[in-house]
């Protein structure tokens, strides 16, 4: 048991931000900015603000300025990254296949074979919101025009989605 306590003080109990993990400062639309500009990717923002990228994105829809801040910082990420290549392919670094190789193993999310985490996911986020579990758009007529049976089917659905896209109540 003594070694059990004496271990367990060398553990955090908590991560560093945690307590201020759901409270969004403005000054955040800077930190964004600035590590875009160092080539820092959206995961490393969200780990220096303490953060998840569930709740940046949820930051983005409910701060306006929050939302411009990201935007801007993935237009500097790209021009970063592409100066990066840029630089590669003049012999200047490492070699491009090499870059190219990282990129895509390191963050396949953005530079595999099928990106999801790009600056076209991140602005499409909101996009579509009518659409359904069968993928098919309901203008606002056919909404209305739904039973509350097929309403609250397609919310339990949405729930789901979200729980498992993990959507969940996060700031």
């Amino acid at each position: 048991m003594a070694n059990n306590t004496r271990h367990s003080a060398l553990i955090q109990k908590e991560a560093p931000h945690a307590q201020n993990a759901n409270k969004y400062d403005p000054d955040y639309c800077w930190t964004v900015r600035e590590m875009a500009q160092e080539g820092m990717f959206p995961e490393e923002w969200c780990a220096h603000i303490g953060i998840t990228m569930v709740t940046m994105y949820n930051w983005a829809n409910r701060y306006p300025d929050f939302d411009q801040a990201c935007n801007e910082a993935w237009w500097i990420l790209r021009a970063y990254w592409s100066k990066k290549a840029r630089d590669s392919i003049q012999g200047v670094g490492m070699a491009p296949s090499i870059l190219a190789m990282i990129l895509e193993k390191r963050f396949p999310d953005t530079w595999g074979k099928n990106p999801k985490n790009t600056h076209e996911a991140f602005a499409a986020r909101n996009e579509d919101p009518q659409t359904g579990e069968d993928g098919l758009t309901k203008t606002p007529e056919e909404i209305r025009a739904m039973s509350l049976k097929d309403i609250d089917a397609r919310i339990a659905a949405y729930q789901k989605r979200r729980a498992h896209d993990g959507g969940g109540v996060d700031g």
